[in-house]
């Protein structure tokens, strides 16, 4: 009964060994048998190259060149659109680029004022000239400032001239009727051309202002005060029109 036991355990010992061999035949053998579907499949997946860094046949792979995103610049809003709707956004009010509110054209009134100038005869002649200026609330008081303020470089070059006293101010003008009373500091009394000079200044400052409808004669005052004379013989105590300016 032993001899039989050992001839069985001696058997079984060759035969599993066998079968290994065989398996590992069959696998070789469907392995050469479908070589060339596992080396199609190696190519189509570059397997070679994610292993080895290249496939089977040494062939380079083409590289794949990035394709640039199509952008349509009307879909996006420019940097000074984008910056005005920030604005926007902070300040809460209209961006001043979309509706810009039409700006008034300014008032303004052509004026005349007087100045003088020497004809032929040496003789001192009245002469119109215009300005245009803006028209406010103190009409008479502006265009007596312009009056003030001399003749322009043409003007000179025409041989036009002021005869009103230089840094004569004239601090305020009051209307009372038909008078305007105007209020000059103490330079208006200072005329180094003598009575021809204050004549001609008077015709300046009277001429100007009643060219304004309303006015009919000034009411002269130096520094808030009334004066009876202007140089030695021309009278201010009472108001002068155009036609007093015949008899001075």
């Amino acid at each position: 009964m032993k001899k039989a036991g050992k001839r069985k355990k001696s058997k079984n010992a060759y035969v599993i060994p066998l079968f290994w061999v065989v398996f590992a035949g069959v696998i070789l053998l469907l392995f050469v048998v479908n070589m060339p579907k596992i080396r199609q499949t190696v190519n189509a997946t570059h397997l070679g190259e994610r292993i080895g860094g290249s496939d089977d046949t040494g062939e380079s792979v083409p590289e794949i060149e990035p394709v640039a995103p199509v952008i349509n610049e009307e879909d996006y809003p420019s940097l000074e659109d984008a910056l005005a709707h920030l604005n926007d956004a902070i300040t809460g009010q209209e961006s001043q680029s979309a509706v810009e509110s039409p700006v008034a054209p300014a008032d303004i009134r052509e004026r005349s004022v007087y100045f003088m100038r020497m004809d032929t005869d040496g003789i001192l002649v009245r002469t119109e000239e215009k300005r245009q200026m803006a028209h406010s609330s103190s009409p008479l008081l502006d265009t007596i400032n312009v009056l003030l303020a001399g003749t322009t470089a043409a003007e000179n070059a025409r041989g036009i001239t002021t005869f009103i006293p230089p840094k004569t101010v004239l601090i305020n003008a009051v209307m009372q009727g038909g008078t305007a009373v105007l209020n000059f500091n103490e330079n208006f009394m200072f005329n180094s051309y003598g009575v021809e000079g204050y004549l001609a200044q008077l015709r300046q400052i009277i001429w100007t202002a009643t060219e304004f409808p309303s006015v009919k004669n000034i009411q002269f005052l130096i520094e808030g005060q009334r004066i009876d004379f202007l140089g030695d013989n021309i009278r201010l105590d009472q108001p002068i029109s155009r036609e007093d300016l015949g008899q001075l």
